[in-house]
């Protein structure tokens, strides 16, 4: 008989944390995806009614210490958040503790200037620092908010980039 892995039972705690965090944060109804190609999760801004203003989210899951860590992420992947039009998130979960952080991938880009390397063919992973990880908090949601209903100055440049 097939048994889960760790690695597996890790993941799926993590979802479900990931889930609880956003909807504790009380401005978000969650929708699990079924078809998963990348996109894990998706958020949507309820502030106080439903917005039409959308988060993609990508669930990274460890357990050990509660304390963000870089995240390697596939240049594919990494392409298809840039390119998105909807802002898409690299959620990460420690599972012991339930702590949460998030980082928005395409604002990650802009300002880190990662363009070059995620589309070099020479290179198939790149690291998202901890350092540029934030807690996922009240305070991370107003940030959050913001990125969803497209109003922070780094989505207005991806805007009028595109």
């Amino acid at each position: 008989m097939p048994r889960r892995t760790l690695s597996q039972r890790v993941g799926s705690l993590g979802h479900r944390i990931a889930a609880a965090k956003f909807e504790r944060l009380g401005t978000w109804v969650v929708r699990n995806q079924e078809e998963d190609v990348g996109i894990d999760m998706e958020a949507e801004l309820c502030d106080p009614d439903p917005i039409a203003s959308f988060l993609k989210c990508q669930i990274k899951s460890f357990s050990g210490v509660a304390v963000a860590k870089p995240v390697r992420l596939k240049n594919e992947f990494l392409r298809y958040a840039y390119e998105c039009r909807i802002p898409v998130i690299l959620v990460q979960v420690e599972t012991r503790s339930g702590d949460g952080w998030f980082c928005w991938l395409q604002g990650c880009i802009e300002i880190s200037r990662l363009q070059n390397l995620i589309y070099a063919s020479e290179t198939t992973h790149t690291t998202i620092a901890a350092e540029w990880l934030s807690p996922l908090d009240q305070v991370g949601n107003e940030r959050l908010k913001t990125i969803a209903r497209g109003i922070d100055p780094i989505s207005r440049a991806t805007q009028i980039r595109d």
